[in-house]
This record gives structure tokens, C-alpha cells and sequence, in this order.
């Protein structure tokens, strides 16, 4: 950031001009140097005759932020990003560095608000969300006061993710509401990918907070909006949310709608994403709703060969373990399940993944049984047993308590 003598310099050059031109008969050369060597501060006469000198307003030359100025750092943002929705771990610091040292320092103006947004999305990738829930709640304000509907939509999806991410559910829902209420209004305009990337949101955390029938509501409407506004960039992730959604409740009829529904739009979209996600899904499908563990391990297989940035691998080992122990492998399921013991952040962080997880606990147990190894086998079915505890009431749920109970008779007998 220029000092305002380094900004009185900057347009004297630029305007190929002398410090005795600027002087003039009011100031003295020297008493000029001072001032653009930040020196010596100008009196309010002096620093308006400075101005008229240079034929431009005080509030250039008092500004730190000129329009100039802040959109060059929109470009510098914009080649760290490229597009990208979600930042990595470098792109983030670089952001971070950037925008940090400035950002209690920007004026009220549109330019201000789009750095604002960039350095809101630095917080993820740092896990950060503290941090990212406090910077949240002042950028509420800011655009509240620019009345900037659509960043403060944004503003407050990012901030239910933060909340979300520290397992602040009902914070999540209470602040993803507000932002879903924002756009719905009809007395905003919001652009529809906004509106689209908050519904899924919304959707997401009713979900999470065993508000069922509101995510089915909610969801409904998004599909609707996706239609009629033709956007389906995002479509792949919306249909397999609500695909897992009705596997997880046990909705047979809708679990088969979504699924032809998503077959349908993989056949047309080709992006790596989207075809990966679909397997992601039929790793769920396979081992939760139609039992093809074969399936499972078809898909798993496929899933590994994609780019290694698609970061699911507990997700594709805790299926692939799954389906293993019923096909009664079962040193290869242990095999399988052994990141259990070395992964720190394996459980996921929304409670429809937390429940496969834990599941996959109940599984490693009697895959473990079954080897004999029964102190790791308790060790393991104890804790999925505790944990299940604070489980939202899926199949997931029972099964584990069923297991629990069945596993320890086991152990019973064994020892009689």
C-alpha cells in the first residue's frame, strides 16, 4: 500500500512534472522532497494546493485505495484463484498475504467488497473456521452497508460452512436459513447460481439436522430452479445428494428416480467430475441399498485410477471393506479398514457421511472377530457403540446397537 507521499511522487511522474513545478510560488522544493519522503505532513492548505497542482481531487491523494489500485489486486486475486470455487492450501496463503495486511483498511465500494470475498475463502483450506466465523460476521456488516444482496448471501453460506466445519450444526442451519430467505426474496436480485449454491447448502444442513421433510422441500425447489434457469453445472452433486438422502432414509421408489435421473445426466455430461461422483454414488448403492459387493469393489477399482486430487480415499476404503467381509475376504477387509488406525480425520464431518463411518467401526470390528483377534475386535464395536450415540436416528444407527449386541454374546460364549 502507497504512503501519500509515495502517491503525491507516483503522480507527479506520471504526469511529468517537476517538484519546483508542484512547488510553485506557495511551497519550497525542499519542503516538497520532505513530504514525498513521508518526512514531513502537509497542513490541509498545503496539501489542497498540492491537489490543484496536480489537477486532481484530495481524495485521490488521501486515499489509500483508489480505484486503480484496488483492481489491480482483484487481477493479482484472479490469477491466484483462476476460477477455482474452492482454494488449496498454497492459493489460500497467497491470498491470505495479500489481503490480510489490508483488509480492516478497505473503503465501502464494490472493488473492496469483491477482495473481501476472495479472502473469505481462505479459511477452509487453513481449517481455520474460527478465525473464518469472526472475518464472516464482519463482511455481513460491510455488505449490509453497501446493500450487496448477493455477496452477503454468499457471505452467509460461507458462514454456516465455517460453523459446520466445527460441528456447530444448528448454528449452521440457523445461518444458511437466513441466507436462503435472503434468496428467495422477491425484493432482491440474485443472480441464480447463487441461489442454487445456497439452496444446496440449505438442503445439506436440514439434512444434517434430522430436518428431513424441509431438505425434501428445499430440494425439490432446487431441481425446479435448476430447470428453469437451465444451470446444471452443479446438477451431478444435487441429484446424488438427494439419491443418498432417500438410500439413507430407506425411500426405495425415490432412491430409483434418482438414480436414472443421474445415470441420464452422466451419459451427457462427460467431465471427470461428474463421472467420478457417479461412482461414488454406486459404492453407497451397492453396499447400502441393491447388496452387490462385487459392485462395490467394480467401482472402488475405477475410482482409484481417477486423478489423486479427488480426496474420497477413506470413503472408497471404507466401502471397499464393507464389501470384503460379506464376501467373507476377510483378511483383505482388514486390510482395507486399516486406515482406521491411522487417519486422524477419516469420520467426515456431516452426519449422513459420520454414520457410514461408523458403520464402517461396526464392520472392522467383526471383520477382526472373525480373525480372531477379539480385544481388537471390543475395542472397536465399544467404540463405534459410544459414538453412535449422538448419531442422528438413521439404519445406520440400529445396526450398529444390533451388532454391538450380538458381537459381545459372541464374545460371551467364546470365553464360557
Amino acid at each position: 500500500m502507497k504512503t501519500l507521499g509515495q502517491r503525491i511522487r507516483s503522480l507527479r511522474k506520471s504526469k511529468k512534472m517537476t517538484l519546483v513545478d508542484i512547488a510553485g510560488e506557495q511551497m519550497t522544493k525542499g519542503m516538497l522532497s520532505l513530504i514525498e519522503n513521508d518526512k514531513a505532513k502537509p497542513s490541509i492548505e498545503n496539501l489542497q494546493y498540492i491537489a490543484n497542482q496536480l489537477h486532481v481531487e484530495v481524495s485521490v491523494l488521501t486515499d489509500p485505495f483508489p480505484l486503480t489500485e484496488l483492481r489491480r489486486i482483484i487481477d493479482d486475486l484472479h490469477q491466484i484463484v483462476q476460477n477455482k470455487k474452492w482454494l488449496d492450501v498454497s492459493q489460500a496463503i497467497q491470498v491470505k498475504n495479500l489481503v490480510e495486511p489490508i483488509i480492516s483498511e478497505l473503503p465501502a465500494n464494490y472493488e473492496a467488497a469483491q477482495i473481501y470475498l476472495y479472502y473469505l475463502k481462505v479459511f477452509p483450506p487453513l481449517e481455520a473456521f474460527e478465525q473464518g466465523i469472526e472475518e464472516a460476521k464482519k463482511a455481513v456488516v460491510f455488505f449490509k452497508e453497501l446493500a450487496l444482496y448477493k455477496e452477503l448471501a454468499t457471505t452467509y453460506t460461507l458462514q454456516a460452512i465455517f460453523y459446520f466445519n466445527q460441528l456447530q450444526f444448528e448454528q449452521a442451519y440457523e445461518t444458511i436459513q437466513v441466507a436462503y430467505k435472503l434468496v428467495q426474496s422477491p425484493y432482491y436480485t440474485i443472480d441464480p447460481i447463487t441461489r442454487i449454491d445456497v439452496s444446496y447448502h440449505m438442503a445439506s444442513f436440514c439434512y444434517a439436522t434430522n430436518r428431513f421433510d424441509e431438505a425434501d422441500q428445499v430440494l425439490q425447489h432446487l431441481l425446479k430452479t435448476c430447470h428453469e434457469e437451465k444451470i446444471f453445472h452443479f446438477y451431478a452433486h444435487i441429484i446424488r445428494m438427494a439419491a443418498y438422502a432417500a438410500m439413507i432414509l430407506q425411500q426405495p421408489e425415490k432412491v430409483e428416480m434418482y438414480r436414472e435421473r443421474l445415470e441420464k445426466y452422466t451419459a451427457f455430461d462427460t467431465h471427470p467430475n461428474t463421472q467420478y461422483y457417479l461412482h461414488v454414488f454406486y459404492l453407497f448403492y451397492y453396499n447400502t441399498y441393491d447388496s452387490k459387493p462385487l459392485k462395490v469393489l467394480e467401482h472402488a477399482r475405477i475410482m482409484k485410477e481417477f486423478d489423486e486430487t479427488f480426496e474420497t480415499l477413506p470413503y472408497i476404503e471404507v466401502e471397499t471393506g464393507k464389501a470384503l467381509y460379506k464376501l467373507g475376504r476377510f483378511q483383505e477387509a482388514c486390510e482395507a479398514f486399516h486406515f482406521f488406525e491411522t487417519e486422524r480425520n477419516w469420520n467426515g464431518v456431516h452426519p449422513f457421511n459420520t454414520a457410514r463411518f461408523q458403520e464402517g467401526l461396526a464392520y472392522y470390528a467383526c471383520t477382526l472377530f472373525e480373525l480372531g483377534q477379539m480385544e481388537a475386535a471390543k475395542k472397536w464395536i465399544q467404540r463405534a457403540y459410544e459414538e453412535q450415540k449422538i448419531m442422528l436416528p438413521l439404519a445406520e444407527k440400529q445396526w450398529i446397537c444390533d451388532t454391538y449386541n450380538w458381537l459381545m454374546e459372541q464374545m460371551i460364549k467364546n470365553n464360557e
